[in-house]
């Protein structure tokens, strides 16, 4: 590393430094006056939380981002717990989006609990508004069904997967260019998922499913370009299962299809 990025390294921690000890004086003052008017002060040691958080996270290190998940879950908390009149909801969904990014971060038990417990809140939500968070509790079940299968925790991962599609399936013809590639997705991930178990024809049936979503997607010419890198993986995909078991033909046909649609993406 030359001398211009090791300054440059060095100024970005000193600036998180700066940020986070201002956070953190901000954060003991709000603990001190929310005890004195928890309504008016709570929301405001949230958000000083939330900040604090992201500012450790912005660390990348494995102890800032166990730092990061303990301040987000305590904001979250005093979300939960505040009892005024302002509307926190816009606030409380970012931070529970942030909570889901950084899942991503942390050791599998630990994102095990985060995103359950933002399954949790999200069904509550989408009992009263389905069509508005109805989304979000598919997604969730779709990254949970990643973490096991990670872990390689096959059967749990298959029914997270199962049942975000059915979860999906209640609001996919809504708007099918919003919610439809998603479907394909954990469709995709569905087949890789039947790949690693051994079951060759579940894990076709699947990745079929998701390039037949994608190539219905892609007769729309002005939505077109947003669904062809997805198709092209699919395809591939089932070019390597075909061809794997010796069904060379089929290979080739997926295999052609993918590079004439690549072909296209980049022309």
């Amino acid at each position: 590393m030359n001398s211009d990025k090791r300054a440059e390294r060095e100024q970005h921690r000193a600036w998180l430094r700066e940020c986070i000890a201002r956070c953190r004086a901000e954060v003991a003052r709000y603990e001190k006056a929310v005890e004195r008017r928890p309504n008016t002060y709570r929301p405001r040691l949230a958000e000083a939380q939330h900040t604090l958080g992201k500012f450790y996270w912005w660390r990348h290190t494995p102890a800032s981002y166990r730092t990061a998940f303990r301040l987000f879950t305590q904001a979250l908390r005093n979300y939960d717990s505040y009892r005024g009149r302002r509307d926190l909801t816009l606030n409380r969904l970012t931070l529970m989006s942030d909570l889901q990014q950084l899942s991503l971060r942390l050791d599998d038990d630990r994102a095990e609990e985060v995103l359950l417990g933002l399954l949790s809140a999200y069904e509550s939500m989408a009992a009263a508004a389905p069509l508005v968070y109805g989304e979000d509790v598919a997604s969730t079940f779709w990254q949970l069904g990643n973490l096991h299968a990670d872990a390689r925790r096959f059967g749990e991962a298959e029914r997270m997967y199962l049942r975000a599609l059915d979860k999906h399936a209640e609001f996919d013809g809504e708007d099918p260019h919003r919610y439809r590639p998603a479907t394909a997705q954990c469709r995709r991930s569905l087949g890789r998922l039947y790949e690693e178990m051994h079951d060759d024809a579940r894990a076709e049936e699947a990745y079929l499913a998701s390039a037949a979503i994608l190539r219905e997607l892609c007769e729309d010419s002005f939505e077109r370009c947003n669904h062809l890198r997805s198709l092209v993986r699919t395809l591939m995909l089932l070019a390597d299962l075909c061809e794997r078991r010796g069904a060379c033909g089929e290979a080739a046909r997926y295999r052609t299809e993918a590079e004439a649609l690549e072909a296209e993406r980049g022309a």
